[in-house]
């Protein structure tokens, strides 16, 4: 009787085990279920050399520490000489953040990343080539590489279903074509003439 009652209660811890187990893989898939293009945020910028406005999407990793999004970004013949277009894609880092003694917001101090950005236009890669020494545009005229450092506001608390924080940031940035020009003229320009700044918010949803 006491064997038969010691493997009813084997029975019993193995079967809640195995549904405790069950319960935790469903938990997980559920929150795994997001598919890989449905975004994390979305964001607005004005800006830091990746159009005068710039509208995109993102996925956020590792709590919000990793962010990699797809923009892009016009620039109006009125400013730009001619009707700019610029997609770029942007991989951001934010190693730590401060919780502020206001209830929801948090605070970046410091975020960094590189964006690669492509821009269309008639001005691009339409030079002569023959017209110039051979080194004399070893870069694409077309792609630019960059990168920045900067600092982001949070708010947690939004009274809104869809929508689980606004983040505030800014940016300083600097291209490789701006390294160059410093690099051979450093006689006529200083760090502040080639960086650039940016202003955006990014919309995070539940």
């Amino acid at each position: 009787m006491k064997y038969k009652i010691l493997i009813i209660i084997n029975l019993m811890f193995l079967l809640n085990a195995g549904n405790s187990q069950l319960q935790a893989q469903h938990e997980f898939r559920l929150e795994g279920s997001k598919k890989f293009y449905t975004p994390d945020y979305l964001k607005l910028q004005v800006a830091g050399q990746i159009g005068y406005l710039s509208i995109g999407v993102g996925r956020s990793f590792f709590n919000g520490k990793l962010e990699s999004d797809l923009s892009f970004g016009f620039v109006p013949k009125i400013i730009g000489c001619e009707n700019i277009s610029i997609l770029t894609f942007k991989q951001s880092l934010k190693p730590f953040e401060i919780y502020t003694q206001i209830n929801g917001i948090k605070l970046y101090p410091i975020t960094t990343g590189i964006y690669l950005s492509h821009h269309f236009g008639d001005r691009y890669n339409k030079y002569n080539k023959d017209n110039y020494p051979s080194d004399y545009y070893w870069f694409m005229n077309g792609l630019r590489i960059g990168a920045y450092i900067g600092s982001d506001i949070n708010i947690c608390h939004i009274n809104n279903s869809a929508i689980k924080s606004i983040s505030i940031y800014y940016e300083l940035g600097i291209t490789d074509l701006g390294i160059y020009r410093l690099s051979k003229n450093y006689n006529q320009f200083n760090l502040l003439d080639i960086m650039n700044i940016a202003f955006g918010i990014k919309t995070y949803l539940n």
